[in-house]
């Protein structure tokens, strides 16, 4: 058994493929729906931070933190660069969106114990990336995702009488949720502003 930074690489190694796919297709995405807009910045850089952990959690069950600090340097210094080179960047949201987050996920650690703190530091990580009102998105995005992926697992269990899986990891959904509300998150939050 090696250090984190040796089981990390050679998992990375084993499934580079399958990650570098999904960083393409995930990078091809935001490019496409951002091209014109300041956010693509942020969004391309968060895509390339979060792909390879949320992998990682899926497949192996667990996000470790060395790659999750990782996101978070790489995301303040994103957040630096950005605001010395775009005046209208306001880099106390990516800082607030990192508290938010990672502060909604903290208290649910605390109160249920039923997430890991490497759930914590994820949250954190792509809170930075998201800002305030898109960390608030995309933590309800994470459960409701999360859901769906449930109730699937119980419709396996009830038809084929099995478990597939017992323990769903976080990870993934707060990826998707993620990156859900760095491509849409305006336009979604705008749509319930009206509904409301």
């Amino acid at each position: 058994m090696g250090t984190d930074w040796e089981i990390i690489g050679e998992q990375l190694r084993l499934d580079k493929y399958r990650i570098l796919s999904l960083i393409i297709i995930a990078v091809v995405g935001a490019t496409v729906v951002l091209w014109d807009d300041n956010r693509i910045y942020m969004a391309l850089g968060g895509v390339m931070a979060m792909v390879p952990a949320a992998y990682l959690d899926g497949r192996y069950g667990k996000l470790y933190h060395r790659l999750t600090i990782s996101m978070l340097i790489w995301g303040g210094l994103l957040t630096v660069g950005l605001a010395i080179f775009l005046p209208d960047y306001h880099w106390y949201q990516a800082f607030g969106g990192m508290i938010c987050l990672g502060g909604m996920f903290f208290l649910l650690y605390i109160a249920t114990g039923q997430i890991g703190f490497g759930d914590v530091c994820y949250g954190a990580a792509l809170g930075i990336f998201l800002g305030c009102q898109g960390a608030l998105l995309t933590f309800v995005l994470t459960f409701a995702l999360g859901l769906a992926a449930a109730l699937r697992e119980y419709l396996y269990y009830f038809i084929y009488g099995k478990w597939r899986r017992r323990i769903l990891p976080l990870g993934p959904f707060m990826a998707c949720g993620a990156y859900i509300t760095l491509l849409w998150g305006q336009e979604l939050i705008g749509w319930y502003i009206r509904m409301s």
